[in-house]
């Protein structure tokens, strides 16, 4: 199996502030720096609210993986001894199977959630884009993607909540009841507010407020659900007038903290804060009209999820396994491919000097040069047709000692410096 690294921190095992803590910056930027090192030959990010996971293709799995350590580390701000804690290293098939099993939302805090897909291939085209993503990535991200696909065309794994966003309106209707009397102010016009926003109006709820830094964008987010748009410096004050607050901005810093609230003449309010970092200051729990709901309170729902989808989850894995073997068969050609490649490349450049040797020492014309230079690559060609082959023979069989041994004895290797 192709030698791919993983370390991963997760909702899984971290908390809402690990992953605030663990936050490694702009893509971009990330994939950069990680291409610049001479260990890493391919790389991918994915860095979301839920989620730090660097995927390399290391030269050499040790060094590759004491450097993915010293990156990740130096990039958070985490303490030593919470980062050896907090993060986990996968490989190989481990990995894969991982990254099958996130595109198909099975790793996901609601399963089955189909945002986790469109992350997946935000990561595939940021790599693809920086040349990040070799050809053993993107075996890897075009399987996981075309999985994630099947999983949602062939089961029932995303009926119900199938995002954090749609189940935050979950608990917000759990909460507070059926929301067809409730007025809600939604802070944030993005993707998670879009899907918080759309979920509200599924509901049937009475009122809809959108705020957003941008007013443009909340204008157009309202005309979908015909929803009220303010400019973000107004949002506070309209506070009173909603029985609850969805909060989905990406701001780097809360919006909202329990000074902006204390003197507002508050009914009971509902706050479900959905950002990584987090948008509200937590001290607004202090607030006795305030009932305050971080991503962590989402467990609870995805809790009642596992349950519902035991049964699909099934089926996906059923897939994820099917697809894993023949991933297997993809790789093990790729090896023999990468071997072939290398061989027919040394054979053909000591052709081309032989041939040039030649020349330098014939008085040929143009006609002659192209009937010696058919006839060497002819040569050439014929002599590797059974290596060649044997070649694809050992690697679909799982011959991998062969592969090396070719390997050495041509000293293949340098083919590749």
């Amino acid at each position: 199996m192709v030698k791919v690294l993983g370390l991963l921190i997760t909702h899984k095992w971290a908390e809402l502030d690990d992953l605030e803590c663990a936050s490694l910056g702009h893509t971009e930027d990330v994939l950069e720096d990680l291409r610049s090192h001479d260990v890493v030959k391919e790389c991918a990010l994915i860095n979301t609210c839920h989620r730090v996971e660097v995927y390399i293709c290391p030269k050499n799995y040790e060094k590759g993986r004491n450097f993915l350590e010293d990156f990740v580390f130096s990039r958070t701000k985490i303490s030593e001894d919470e980062f050896n804690e907090l993060t986990k290293f996968y490989s190989g098939e481990r990995l894969i199977e991982h990254i099958l099993r996130l595109s198909s939302g099975l790793e996901s805090m609601v399963i089955g959630e189909d945002q986790i897909l469109g992350q997946v291939k935000d990561a595939y085209h940021e790599g693809k884009k920086k040349d990040a993503i070799g050809d053993y990535l993107d075996l890897i991200f075009e399987k996981a993607i075309n999985v994630g696909k099947s999983v949602r065309n062939e089961t029932e794994i995303n009926n119900g909540c199938v995002s954090i966003g749609s189940a935050a309106v979950k608990l917000a209707e759990d909460l507070s009841g059926e929301l067809d009397k409730k007025k809600a102010l939604v802070v944030g016009a993005g993707e998670m507010a879009s899907i918080v926003v759309e979920s509200l109006s599924e509901k049937n709820i009475d009122e809809i407020t959108i705020a957003n830094r941008t007013y443009e964008r909340a204008r157009r987010l309202s005309k979908k659900v015909d929803g009220n748009p303010i400019s973000f410096d107004k949002f506070v004050d309209h506070i009173p007038k909603v029985d609850m607050i969805l909060s989905a901005t990406g701001a780097p810093h809360p919006i909202l903290n329990k000074e902006d609230l204390i003197d507002l003449d508050l009914g009971k309010t509902l706050i479900v804060d959905i950002s990584n970092p987090r948008d509200v200051e937590e001290e607004v729990e202090d607030i006795a009209e305030i009932d305050y709901h971080d991503i962590d309170s989402l467990r609870k729902v995805t809790e009642k999820n596992k349950k519902k989808r035991k049964r699909e989850a099934k089926k996906a894995k059923e897939i994820i396994d099917r697809e894993i073997s023949n991933l297997k068969k993809k790789f093990k050609e790729k090896e023999a491919e990468d071997v072939v490649a290398q061989l027919h490349k040394k054979a053909n450049r000591i052709r081309i000097k032989e041939r040039n040797k030649a020349f330098n020492k014939m008085k040929v014309d143009k006609k002659q040069k192209q009937v010696i230079d058919d006839l060497s690559r002819s040569i050439v060609n014929k002599i590797l047709t059974d290596p060649t082959r044997k070649l694809k023979e050992a690697a679909a069989n799982g011959d991998k000692h062969i592969l090396e041994d070719v390997n050495k004895i041509f000293n293949l290797d340098e083919e590749q410096k």
